[in-house]
């Protein structure tokens, strides 16, 4: 019984336990019926889905088709919008412009307003000029009646002064010789055989050089302007059968005008060239003074070229040179003291002094320290007090004469000039001289038979009037910024100087400022582009000299030698450019840079 009962709980769980796994799959099948129905959903869902998607792929279609219509309506647009803003601003230029317009226009009426008031107030004026006039007119006439007579009274003083000066050089000249003779008499009374004449050992140095007794009896030239007078003094070349290029004729006369900052110009080249008759001509025609020195080997000293005391004779030895400027210093030797030494016109007279051959002896031993002296003139602010001009001066060698001292003021109104064959039997300028000089070098002539033969100084008509330092002075110009080629010049200046600087030949201030002076100085530079042969002239004078001796197979000599190619080319100076290519051609086959100067072909006719 037992056992039954058993085995029936039993199949009561196993009952409990199957309706439970029927439960179980009812709620299954539940879940599955409710997924189906959520499956079904889905699908009708994604029915709806893809319908939906099929139309908004349409819709995107269209949309792209209206995005591809309106980008060309929007660029419109957009270009629609800048005009109307780019015609916003021109309206308003318009407006302002119309308003500034209006402003001028009235401004017009006021000033027409204000001009007719002065018309009216000017003839009123006018009216009574007239009558001023009329009233001027008459005191005219009688100031004239005045003046005439005033002329005559004038004329009659003048004549009278003349008369006078001469009375009064004459009386001058008479008590210097009672006091050289009162001189004589003390020493004689005081027993000092010495004192009896003080100046007669300097006898030879107290008189005029022969050169200096014409003194142009026609007086002052006071008509030519600097124009005039180059053009007649290449008239009269020209008449005498002398071709001289107008190249070199407008370098030599600037060079001498330049002569404050470079006190020589040189004239180089081959012999028989005319570099000795050119200044000789130019003297004569122009009407100054010349002195002509001839250098001689053995010179060494300064005394070569002023003289010397000679201690055997006890007579001081004098040169024309040291004669010359006695006669042209205005102030050691005035002639109420120096009646000896002639007129006193030196203070308004022009000399030009000629050191021929000068590189027959060492430039440096007889003239560097000369040279020194003239360079200081520059800084001299008042010649007319000792105490300023006295680092300028030479100082004479006068042996141990008690209380004698012959200093030497050489004025701006001494001009010098030297020349100077190029051979085997010559020397070479130092640098210090070439730095202080102008250069002009005279290659061989390209036609010999440009010179008439027979034709020397002596057949140039020396002029029957001089030429006044004030009259010279008035043709010398300065440098200044704002002349219309400064800054060109400048600019080549500064090129220049760094070519030169690549083979160690730069150039220093005095050089800058005499390339300017010169420029400034050149004949008509303002006209044209004549400011280019200017500084064609002074590269040939002062430039290329300094190249001498260079070695040119280095890279910074060619270096060097192409940028002064490219700086001379746009000048305008084919014949430099010529003789500067020949130069370095020939150059670098020897291997040293040697300069020979630039032959110009002469011109029979002034174009100035």
């Amino acid at each position: 019984m037992s056992r039954e009962v058993g085995d029936l709980e039993a199949k009561r769980q196993e009952a409990d336990a199957l309706k439970q796994q029927l439960d179980e799959l009812r709620r299954q099948a539940d879940n599955a019926q409710e997924i189906l129905r959520q499956a079904a959903e889905q699908e009708i869902r994604l029915s709806v889905l893809a319908t939906e998607k099929i139309m908004l792929e349409q819709h995107v279609q269209e949309l792209k088709a209206l995005s591809d219509k309106e980008r060309p309506a929007a660029e419109e647009v957009r270009k629609l919008e800048s005009a109307l803003d780019d015609m916003r601003r021109e309206q308003a230029d318009l407006r302002a412009t119309l308003d500034a317009l209006r402003s001028e226009l009235h401004a017009r009426e006021q000033n027409i307003a204000q001009l007719k008031k002065q018309e009216v107030d000017g003839q009123e004026a006018l009216v009574m000029l007239q009558h001023q006039v009329q009233g001027a007119r008459q005191e005219t006439e009688q100031a004239r009646d005045t003046l005439t007579q005033a002329k005559e009274a004038l004329a009659k003083t003048q004549s009278a002064i003349r008369a006078r000066q001469a009375d009064v050089v004459a009386l001058e000249a008479r008590k210097a010789a009672l006091d050289r003779k009162v001189e004589e008499l003390e020493g004689s009374a005081n027993g000092n055989p010495a004192a009896q004449d003080l100046w007669a050992p300097y006898r030879d140095l107290l008189r005029a050089p022969e050169g200096f007794k014409n003194s142009f009896p026609g007086g002052e030239d006071k008509m030519p302007d600097e124009k005039t007078a180059l053009r007649h003094f290449r008239e009269v070349l020209t008449d005498k059968g002398l071709l001289f290029p107008q190249r070199v004729i407008d370098a030599f006369h600037t060079s001498l005008k330049c002569h404050d900052i470079n006190p020589l110009t040189v004239l180089a080249g081959v012999s028989g060239t005319g570099k000795t008759l050119l200044p000789i001509a130019y003297a004569r025609v122009m009407g100054m003074h010349s002195l002509v020195i001839s250098v001689q080997p053995r010179w060494d000293s300064p005394q070569d070229m002023f003289g010397f005391y000679n201690y055997m004779e006890k007579q001081y030895k004098a040169t024309d040179l040291s004669r010359a400027l006695l006669c042209m210093d205005p102030y050691n030797y005035p002639r109420r003291k120096y009646p000896m030494l002639g007129d006193p016109w030196a203070q308004n007279r022009m000399l030009l002094v000629l050191l021929d051959e000068m590189n027959l002896a060492r430039t440096e031993y007889y003239f560097s320290e000369f040279l020194s002296k003239l360079e200081l003139r520059r800084l001299v602010k008042d010649a007319d007090k000792p105490v300023d001009r006295k680092d300028a001066e030479i100082e004479l060698d006068v042996g141990p004469g008690k209380g004698v001292r012959f200093p030497l003021w050489v004025g701006p109104n001494v001009l010098f000039v030297g020349t100077m064959n190029e051979d085997e039997t010559t020397q070479t300028l130092s640098d210090k001289v070439l730095d202080r000089s102008n250069v002009l070098r005279f290659g061989k002539p390209s036609d010999t038979k440009a010179h008439q033969d027979g034709c020397d100084t002596l057949n140039i008509p020396l002029s029957e009037k001089f030429l006044s330092w004030e009259r010279w002075k008035s043709w010398i110009r300065h440098f200044e910024t704002g002349a219309p080629w400064s800054a060109a010049v400048q600019k080549t200046i500064t090129l220049l100087n760094a070519a030169m600087d690549d083979v160690g030949r730069p150039f220093g201030y005095r050089m800058r400022d005499a390339f300017l002076e010169y420029v400034a100085n050149y004949p008509l530079v303002n006209e044209a582009d004549r400011f280019n042969l200017a500084v064609a002239d002074q590269i040939e004078q002062k430039v290329l000299p300094k190249l001498r001796g260079i070695d040119c197979t280095t890279k910074r000599a060619a270096s060097c030698l192409q940028d002064l190619e490219r700086i001379i080319a746009p000048l305008g100076d084919s014949e430099l450019a010529k003789a500067f290519k020949s130069a370095r051609d020939e150059s670098m086959s020897i291997g040293m840079f040697q300069w020979r100067g630039v032959v110009r072909a002469p011109q029979t006719v002034a174009k100035i």
